[in-house]
């Protein structure tokens, strides 16, 4: 008798899915970016600490390590910017392509700029911030 009861109410409840849930989605997100972004902010400055002390040059940027915590980075921007779209109640999809374009772009352009101070510091020609601009 009991059991009848237990399967009414649990019946009763809609299906949850952690998957759907865009909360889930954020909450993976934020947990990839900041990760990953501890992971590479790690490396970048292991890279200048031996700069400093042994002058080897912190250039090339691109390794195995720094690629994969610079992308994973922007992965978890990407979950993050999908599930709060979601929220405001777009279709997963174009939350999803519209997330994945601001990544990209962010990404592009924010590694680019990190590569540009790392060619000024190996050459010794640091520019100041609003020659930038």
């Amino acid at each position: 008798m009991e059991d009848i009861i237990f399967e009414d109410i649990i019946k009763s409840y809609p299906e949850y899915s952690a998957i759907k849930d865009p909360f889930v989605m954020i909450g993976i997100g934020v947990l990839i970016t900041l990760v990953c972004g501890v992971w590479f902010a790690r490396l970048m400055q292991i890279k200048i600490l031996r700069w400093e002390k042994e002058t080897i040059s912190p250039l090339p940027l691109k390794s195995n390590y720094t690629i994969i915590s610079w992308s994973g980075s922007f992965t978890g921007l990407t979950l993050f910017f999908c599930g709060m779209l979601q929220i405001f109640d777009f279709n997963p999809i174009k939350s999803l392509v519209a997330s994945l374009v601001i990544s990209i772009i962010s990404g592009t352009t924010m590694w680019r700029v990190i590569k540009d101070l790392m060619d000024q510091l190996n050459s010794g020609e640091i520019k100041e911030i609003d020659e930038y601009f």
